[in-house]
């Protein structure tokens, strides 16, 4: 459910301009994704994630920790998780000279309040596109190697079409006069 409501609201901020906002919910998907696939290779951790709270669950399992214990447990990630996670985290997360950057349209022009930009926006729905189907291939596999008792999830629900199509609708051409109009 987080990876899903990141990426709706990823979406609408970034659509509205709010690359900021939008950029943070991309960092908790991306983190999101990175525990995911901790637990396939440690499912015993799992319980004590969940039963821990704020300090305690950051000093074990913030991002830096797990990104090294993966590591051990698989060697190198086929997809570099940190360094999406640094950029969109020095973004929108935590105030940057990269969270200014985002709301600017030109070198020089900073603006304050909501900066639709369309050319930005496909750029950043790409990225957000691709995080979204690697967490969720991700929650897949951790699903199936939690459950090896049951049928695989991939053999019961074939979704390669959809991700094949979502990338085309997600990734199809965005004008100026599209993103103005949602502003509104």
């Amino acid at each position: 459910m987080r990876i899903i409501n990141d990426c709706g609201a990823a979406g609408h901020l970034a659509l509205s301009g709010f690359w900021s906002a939008a950029s943070h919910q991309v960092r908790d998907l991306v983190e999101c994704h990175q525990l995911i696939e901790y637990f396939r290779h440690r499912p015993s951790d799992a319980q004590e994630w969940f039963e821990s709270d704020g300090k305690e669950r950051y000093k074990k399992y913030g991002f830096g920790k797990v990104f090294d214990n993966l590591a051990k447990d698989r060697g190198a990630a086929k997809f570099d998780l940190k360094q999406s996670f640094d950029f969109f985290s020095n973004a929108g997360s935590h105030p940057s000279t990269a969270g200014l950057a985002w709301q600017m349209t030109d070198v020089g022009q900073k603006l304050i309040g909501p900066v639709p930009h369309p050319d930005r926006f496909r750029l950043f729905v790409g990225d957000l596109w691709a995080h979204a189907t690697r967490a969720t291939l991700q929650f897949v596999d951790t699903m199936d190697a939690l459950n090896r008792d049951h049928e695989p999830i991939r053999d019961q629900f074939r979704f390669s079409h959809a991700v094949v199509a979502g990338a085309q609708q997600l990734l199809s051409e965005i004008t100026a006069e599209q993103v103005r109009e949602f502003w509104k």
